[in-house]
This record gives C-alpha cells, sequence and structure tokens, in this order.
C-alpha cells in the first residue's frame, strides 16, 4: 500500500475456459486527496484480449449493500485465449522431487497432528 493506495481488481468469475470471457472491475481507493489516478489498464497474457467496457449494472441485495467509493474505477471484458492451459500454483508448476537438498528421500506428510 504505497501512499495509501489500494488497487483491488475482482472477477465476475473465479474460472474461465479456453475462449471464454469474464467481466473484470479494477477499483482504486487512495486515502489522500493529493493522490490523482490518470488512467487503469488491464495487461493481458499473450492471446488473451481484454478491452474496456461500460460499469456491469449492480444488482441489488438485501444481503449487504455496498457502501465503498473508489477515487477510480475502470471495468474490462476479458477472453481467454483459445489454447489457454489450465493454471496452478506456482509451486505444482513443476514435478516434485522426492529427495532433499541432502540426498536423502523425504517422507511426504499430508497431515500432522500434535500429540498431548
Amino acid at each position: 500500500m504505497a501512499a495509501g493506495v489500494v488497487v483491488d481488481a475482482l472477477s465476475n468469475s473465479e474460472t474461465i475456459v479456453p475462449g471464454d470471457s469474464v467481466n473484470v472491475g479494477v477499483r482504486v481507493f487512495a486515502q489522500s486527496a493529493d493522490v490523482k489516478v490518470k488512467d487503469v489498464s488491464l495487461q493481458a497474457p499473450r492471446g488473451w484480449s481484454a478491452e474496456s467496457s461500460p460499469e456491469p449494472v449492480q444488482q441489488e441485495s438485501g444481503f449487504r449493500p455496498r457502501r465503498e467509493t473508489a477515487s477510480h474505477a475502470a471495468f474490462f471484458t476479458v477472453v481467454s485465449a483459445k489454447d489457454a492451459k489450465p493454471t496452478e500454483p506456482y509451486w505444482l508448476e513443476n514435478p516434485r522431487n522426492k529427495t532433499s537438498s541432502n540426498g536423502r528421500t523425504r517422507r511426504r506428510r499430508i497431515c500432522r497432528f500434535n500429540r498431548r
């Protein structure tokens, strides 16, 4: 949080399949009136597209009304590449090594319980 600025990027979907689209909203919250946001852009991976779009209509919900006011907001429609590979956490991108740095085989622990 530099200079009291928070950037919040949210999509309307947690997942996307190749060739599909999602809506993305980017909101900037600045605690200081001295901070002026000129523009917000979204950089998409190769083969993907991100185009500016109008703000979607907010559905009225009795659960929790939205009370936040961003100092700047931008909205985008993002389309994934038709050949996009499924994503995975960075720590699973490379195959697991079953030996530790000292050459001994590691035991894989799935869960650790403390015994009293």
